[in-house]
């Protein structure tokens, strides 16, 4: 089973350039500044030369301004905006007409959570997360059944406190139909500096599975 990996809460330079030589195929860089992994503009510009090669970047904003969410993508080339607030179908159509694709977090606690799939038709992916204090970097997992019975007929992707250990196991449970796994803490030696270590462990995993 063929996954699309993110690895999200990037921030330095030189730890970017680590995880890149690994070829993840989407980076999430985080522009919501109550987060520890938020990216300032002084790091932004250090990022925007790096090159990337055939891995993606990925835009994570929290209930922004949508024509601030579009400069940033302009200028700094997100392929992907992820939202994680409690933004409307509305937004995402405005994005998607600059051309970009989006992803909708819906975040996870309950069954009743999964009411909420209803208001993002036009998503181009769905990111299930765990629901916690924090928007997102909560560091631990959902119960990943209450995915089991969805139908949707747009690609998922699969978050919440993931470590290298967890990809096995989702590998082998395929009634839960991702497309994609995002990985943040679990990864870290602390926030927004990812282990080299376990990412080279989970991308040769990855490799070895396709």
């Amino acid at each position: 089973m063929n996954f699309k990996i993110k690895i999200c809460g990037m921030r330095d330079a030189e730890n970017i350039r680590q995880v890149l030589a690994y070829q993840p195929d989407l980076l999430g860089f985080i522009f919501y500044p109550k987060s520890s992994r938020y990216v300032d503009q002084d790091r932004l510009e250090k990022i925007n030369a790096i090159d990337f090669g055939s891995t993606e970047k990925v835009g994570v904003f929290v209930n922004e301004d949508p024509q601030t969410i579009i400069s940033v993508a302009n200028r700094y080339q997100f392929n992907y905006i992820q939202l994680h607030g409690d933004e409307t179908d509305e937004t995402i159509q405005f994005l998607q007409k600059q051309g970009l694709q989006v992803i909708k977090v819906i975040s996870m606690a309950t069954s009743a959570d999964l009411e909420m799939i209803q208001h993002y038709p036009s998503a181009d992916y769905l990111l299930f997360d765990t629901k916690g204090q924090k928007r997102g970097g909560n560091g631990y997992k959902f119960d990943w059944g209450l995915l089991e019975n969805i139908s949707i007929d747009k690609p998922i992707f699969l978050s919440g406190g993931l470590g290298v250990d967890d990809l096995k196991i989702v590998q082998e449970n395929n009634r839960l139909k991702l497309s994609g796994l995002d990985f943040n803490s679990q990864l870290e030696e602390k926030p927004a500096l990812k282990d080299i270590a376990k990412v080279k462990q989970l991308m040769n995993q990855i490799n070895q599975e396709a």
